[in-house]
This record gives structure tokens, sequence and C-alpha cells, in this order.
């Protein structure tokens, strides 16, 4: 049986983070998928709330999200869901600065020869945004094995634009993350 405060704070939740949790799901999953993928993470949220960390639910609400999308792939939705964006990206639609194109394309194939915890982490921290402490929440690890998955990572993404033929050296390096917080 649910209170109104548990309602209260459910809502709170769901108003501050499903703009976030929705990103995190367009990133991984075909756009068809996003909408139930969301509601898979806020249903999750909703009944188990007593273990939802009250002041920074997002890298919980993360993490959840990561299961989900683990479970859709286990279910047999990754060639869908590598087709989709093969086709997305073949297709033009991703804007391109022409002069940029090559080093582009040279980023998107080294890391597709990344596992998918490097990917995952370069993910977390790159495009999530996320503290040391906070992927290592998502990813259920401690912080230093996450702050070294990171780096490792990152250095082999590094090898792997460097042995790449076509590709002009990167002329900024890779985001840091901070390690505290």
């Amino acid at each position: 049986m649910t209170t109104d405060e548990d309602e209260r704070r459910f809502v709170e939740w769901y108003e501050a983070y499903y703009a976030d949790i929705s990103a995190y799901m367009r990133r991984r999953l075909p756009e068809a998928q996003v909408a139930d993928a969301v509601a898979d993470v806020f249903l999750v949220a909703w009944r188990r709330q007593g273990e939802v960390p009250r002041e920074r639910p997002l890298p919980w609400l993360y993490g959840v999200a990561r299961r989900t999308v683990a479970n859709l792939r286990r279910r047999g939705d990754r060639s869908r869901d590598l087709l989709e964006v093969l086709g997305r990206t073949s297709s033009g639609t991703l804007p391109d600065p022409a002069g940029e194109l090559s080093t582009r394309l040279a980023v998107v194939r080294a890391f597709g020869q990344l596992s998918e915890l490097e990917q995952e982490v370069l993910r977390l921290a790159l495009w999530e945004g996320l503290s040391t402490r906070e992927g290592a929440k998502v990813l259920s690890c401690a912080p230093a094995t996450y702050a070294m998955r990171l780096h490792r990572a990152r250095r082999r993404l590094r090898r792997l634009l460097e042995d790449e033929p076509s590709a002009e050296p990167p002329t900024q390096p890779l985001p840091t993350v901070t390690t505290v917080q």
C-alpha cells in the first residue's frame, strides 16, 4: 500500500528525471522501444521505492535503465538494433560537417571495435556526464574499478584511432571525467 508521500516522491522523480532516462534510452535503443523501456524503468522505481536513494536517485535510475536495455537485448533484439543503427548511420541523417567526416567515421569504427563494457563505460562518462562514483553505481562496481575501466577504455579507443589509416589524428584529447564526487 502506497502513501501520499510515496506517490508525491515518485511524481517528483518522474518529472525531474524522465528526460534524462529518455535520452539515455534513445542513445541505446530504436525509437520504437524507447517509450516502453522508459516506462519499465519508472515501473521498477515505483515498485522498489524503498531502494531508491532519496538524495541522488538518477544514478540508481540509470542502473535500472542499463539493466532494462540488457534485458531487451537478451530477448533477441541485438540484430534488429544493429540494423537500425547502421541504417541511420548510412542514411546520412546524422549531421556531419564535411571536413570532419573521415574523422567521425573513424571514431564510429573504433568505438564499434570496443567491447560492450568499454562502450558503456565511455557512454556513461562522456554522454551521460556521470562522475566516477555515479558511473560505478550504475555498473554495480567500486569507484576504483570504474575509474580503471574508464582509463582502459579511453586508452584502447585512442590506440584504435591511432591505428585507423583514414583518420586524422584527434585535434583535442578525449574529455576527462572528474573522479571525485
